[in-house]
């Protein structure tokens, strides 16, 4: 089975958002302009389970009492794997490195719950990671098994 034009397209968004918006967020939140978009944003890093490879990525974030809460969508990304049953890391959060551990969230009420205070964002940030309506409690118990959680406790 060979992949539509628009999966070919979508291929190439994120292959081009990988490589430069990505970096580009990642360089902004590493230098002393990170209060532009260390609101919710920061740098996570890791070393690969298997590979034992440092990565780094920048991530949504929101804080929680004890750490952060990470959002993704499930088959958008894949480091989220990396945190399955729970995995050290760090992260460069508001100008600081600190060290957590992340572990993905199995519960999908927790999934959905964490969705509707995304939904309550302001207006643009939930629409890039929701779509443009604000979707009702529904459509969010219906998108929740197409993201992961990841909490960090630091």
């Amino acid at each position: 089975m060979t992949d539509s034009p628009l999966d070919r397209f979508a291929t190439i968004a994120g292959r081009i958002e990988q490589r430069f918006a990505n970096r580009l967020v990642e360089r902004v939140l590493r230098s002393p302009a990170h209060p532009v978009l260390s609101w919710h944003f920061l740098v996570l890093s890791y070393e690969g389970r298997r590979s034992g490879r440092r990565f780094t990525t920048p991530v949504l974030y929101w804080p929680t009492a004890d750490g952060v809460v990470l959002l993704t969508p499930r088959e958008q990304t894949v480091w989220w794997k990396n945190f399955r049953g729970g995995h050290d890391l760090r992260v460069l959060l508001a100008g600081n490195w600190r060290a957590g551990h992340g572990t993905v969230v199995a519960d999908e009420r927790a999934v959905t719950d964490h969705l509707t205070r995304v939904a309550r964002l302001p207006r643009r940030l939930s629409w890039t990671l929701l779509g443009r309506r604000l979707p009702s409690d529904d459509r969010l118990r219906a998108a929740a098994p197409e993201f992961v959680l990841v909490r960090v406790s630091l």
